[in-house]
């Protein structure tokens, strides 16, 4: 998968402030079974095998050593449906005008994306250029859960759970549910785009999966820009194999 989807600063952030990089280590790891590739494999089929899914989430980025990037704050839907109806959609709490609202919908062959910043709908051949668009601005998470409920939402069929590198850490409590938590480093290349740069980064990343029904609850992630440092916090709350109203999947625009 292309990294510059993921990680979208402006030019001014990364240029004008400067800070000595501190080395990001990875949590201590445990040889307790199952292997974080056996956790991983479970939670591929739970969400290949659904027969639908509906989740409310929030994200949150926390930016440290600048004075110039305040945190941001995105709540998202996601609503999937394996007779083919899918819609996504996040809006970012005090964002920059223009920046707040952006929707994702198939209903079969049909795909459509609407975003405040360019308000027209937008249609596609797949999902996958559709949810290309929003993944950047979503801070990730228009792509983290689609790509597993849709293969074609996948980029080159690539998802977090296929990234090689992952390693099992310490069990977790995530709103008193107990989890397995899959940890990986993480490693970009600085991209430049007009008027956009994605800085060379280092982190890590982990993925809170609850142990009773393998089902992705929170990452969190710490990348290391160099200049500054970006904490994020992603919480779901999924809900599986229930009835959805069509309602649910209405474009809206």
């Amino acid at each position: 998968m292309k990294t510059s989807k993921y990680l979208v600063f402006p030019v001014a952030i990364a240029s004008l402030i400067s800070a000595h990089a501190q080395e990001i280590k990875p949590d201590p790891r445990t040889s307790e079974l199952p292997s974080s590739l056996e956790v991983l494999s479970k939670v591929a089929d739970r969400y290949q095998n659904l027969n639908s899914y509906r989740d409310e989430g929030v994200s949150i980025t926390k930016y440290e050593r600048t004075a110039l990037a305040q945190p941001t704050e995105r709540h998202f839907t996601t609503v999937y449906s394996r007779s083919g109806q899918f819609r996504f959609e996040f809006f970012e709490v005090g964002a920059i005008s223009g920046l707040s609202r952006y929707v994702v919908w198939k209903n079969g062959n049909e795909v459509k994306s609407w975003w405040a910043l360019k308000p027209e709908v937008k249609r596609y051949d797949n999902l996958d250029s559709a949810i290309s668009g929003a993944i950047g601005v979503s801070g990730g998470t228009a792509y983290t859960i689609p790509s597993l409920l849709v293969k074609e939402a996948a980029w080159m069929g690539s998802t977090w759970i296929s990234m090689p590198g992952s390693y099992r850490i310490g069990d977790g409590v995530e709103r008193d549910i107990p989890c397995f938590r899959v940890q990986r480093l993480t490693s970009t290349p600085a991209m430049v785009f007009p008027g956009i740069e994605t800085p060379a980064s280092k982190g890590k990343v982990t993925y809170w999966i609850s142990k009773g029904q393998f089902l992705l609850l929170r990452v969190d992630s710490e990348t290391e820009f160099g200049s500054f440092l970006a904490n994020q916090t992603v919480q779901y709350s999924p809900i599986i194999n229930s009835e959805i109203q069509d309602t649910a999947f209405e474009f809206g625009h």
